[in-house]
């Protein structure tokens, strides 16, 4: 990359694709070479104002140098981001829960935060509410959200500040387990069973992990 008051782009908007730079400035007066800038990638300009028509050479250097490695690092933020561990297990969290939504949905016009709110509490006999909404990670307002079709189909009834399951209910989670394993298997079809284990075992690393950094806080 080189200088030039013909430059067709200022540092900071240059396209820079990750590899290394290597930046070439001439001096005030007869600035790079035609041969240097006929070579280069990328000829870029230094805005400048009012009557002004060149800087000095160091001065130059400077701004351009600052330029690119700004430009360096948001390149590089971008490509970090987009590969981060968050935003993975965030898109892979939806894209499953959106599989399970429109199963269930299909199925029996639920959630499949509900049926995890089912499974949960046929799980445990009786669950309470504290730790039904940290399961399902919501709040209070979203429980009474998720729960409330529940009881009205008369799956769930409410004890004190838990919930049990009715026989109603461990009937229809019996007729809806069918549904979820066929998804599950589905979204583990491309896996070994080493892979699964493996990733079930990595999973719950990263939740232990994740807890013991929430208890530092």
């Amino acid at each position: 990359m080189a200088t030039s008051p013909r430059g067709s782009h200022v540092q900071g908007l240059a396209p820079l694709d990750g590899r290394p730079v290597a930046l070439i400035v001439g001096g005030e007066t007869t600035g790079v070479s035609e041969e240097v800038m006929e070579a280069a990638d990328l000829l870029v300009a230094i805005p400048m104002a009012g009557q002004v028509e060149s800087l000095n050479v160091g001065v130059a250097a400077g701004i351009s140098m600052y330029e690119l490695r700004t430009r360096m690092v948001l390149a590089m933020l971008t490509e970090r981001i987009r590969g981060s561990l968050g935003r993975d297990i965030s898109l892979t969290g939806r894209l499953i829960r959106d599989a399970f939504d429109h199963a269930m949905r299909e199925a029996a016009g639920l959630s499949s935060a509900q049926l995890i709110a089912m499974m949960v509490i046929a799980a445990e006999k009786r669950t309470p509410a504290t730790e039904l909404r940290l399961d399902l990670g919501v709040g209070s307002g979203e429980l009474d959200a998720l729960i409330a079709p529940l009881t009205e189909r008369g799956w769930l009834t409410q004890d004190g500040d838990g919930y049990i399951p009715t026989p109603a209910g461990e009937q229809a989670l019996a007729a809806l387990w069918p549904i979820h394993q066929q998804i599950e298997q589905s979204l583990l079809a491309d896996l070994s069973v080493d892979e699964r284990t493996m990733l079930r075992q990595l999973l719950g690393r990263v939740q232990h992990n994740a807890t013991a950094l929430l208890r530092q806080r």
